[in-house]
């Protein structure tokens, strides 16, 4: 009898026209991802600098979904959730490099006490500098 090993994230990022920038956020994930289980998911929106071909010679094991044409950010995320076997979902842009054991300590939060009462968690952000950076404005409605 055979048993599917138990996948704790789905790592997914959405790519349009961003093939060396997907090429490094796909190395950075395997790099700095210890002591978990994940699958990487590539939703490629239709891009025209041959990203998808990349993506599948370079990476066989990452799932890649083609979506043939633009649908957006939002809608290539749900495409890949909906793919997704993992216990829990980590969007990732592809312009993002991880630095440390990202994956791992959100995962790990998520499963404490005080994780299983939140439904979202994120992460810090840094600049190249590594400075903080932000991803939202305090200047728009927001949670």
């Amino acid at each position: 009898m055979s048993s599917t090993p138990i996948i704790d994230v789905s790592v997914i990022i959405i790519s349009y026209n961003t093939c060396r920038l997907t090429v490094d956020c796909i190395n950075a994930v395997i790099a700095k991802t210890k002591d978990v289980n994940f699958e990487i998911i590539v939703v490629d929106n239709a891009s025209n600098d041959d990203s998808a071909a990349v993506v599948k010679k370079t990476f066989p094991f990452v799932t890649l979904i083609e979506s043939g044409k633009n649908i957006g950010f939002g809608n290539a995320n749900n495409l890949g959730a909906a793919a997704a076997k993992g216990e829990f979902l980590f969007l990732l842009n592809s312009d993002t490099l991880l630095c440390n054991n990202a994956i791992r300590i959100l995962t790990d939060y998520m499963r404490s006490e005080e994780g299983k009462q939140t439904a979202v968690c994120g992460a810090n952000l840094f600049s190249a500098t590594k400075q903080p950076n932000h991803s939202y404005s305090a200047f728009y409605p927001s949670l």
